[in-house]
């Protein structure tokens, strides 16, 4: 059985990797976190902003907004939502799945940065760790196999 992607030093390097690509492509992040569906954080980049975020608290307050955005989605028949966003006057908080994985990454930006260029950084971060992931399954995979 493979172990919870929140234990795996793999999988937590490979977050806190895909969490600089959003580090680096927006001055404007505040937070970003990869967490699990049932709640757990892998990684986080937190910015001066950000700093003191209760990482636990956070991480289960993604996890049900995640599950409660399903819920949503499904009961008007729209199959899983993809990422959700809430605004503020001082910013907005993007969530996204991680595809192919039980992750959701969640990022904070400040008010200065479009949601548009936000929400493409984000979509990158979070196809960047889902790839990470693939790959490394693959390569666990063909060791298993020789």
């Amino acid at each position: 059985m493979p172990e919870p992607y929140h234990l795996d030093t793999d999988a937590i390097a490979q977050a806190t990797q895909a969490l600089a690509i959003l580090r680096e492509h927006a001055a404007s992040l505040r937070f970003g976190s990869i967490i699990t569906a049932d709640g757990f954080e892998v990684a986080n980049t937190l910015s001066h902003a950000g700093a003191g975020i209760a990482n636990n608290r956070m991480a289960a307050m993604v996890s049900s907004m995640q599950a409660l955005s399903d819920a949503i989605t499904r009961d008007l028949a729209m199959g899983d939502s993809d990422y959700s966003i809430v605004a503020a006057p001082k910013g907005y908080v993007i969530q996204m799945r991680v595809p192919d994985h039980p992750l959701v990454l969640a990022a904070s930006f400040d008010a200065q940065e479009t949601v548009d260029k936000a929400l493409s950084i984000s979509r990158m971060a979070a196809r960047r760790m889902g790839e990470m992931l693939l790959r490394a399954g693959d390569e666990t995979q063909g060791m298993q196999d020789a």
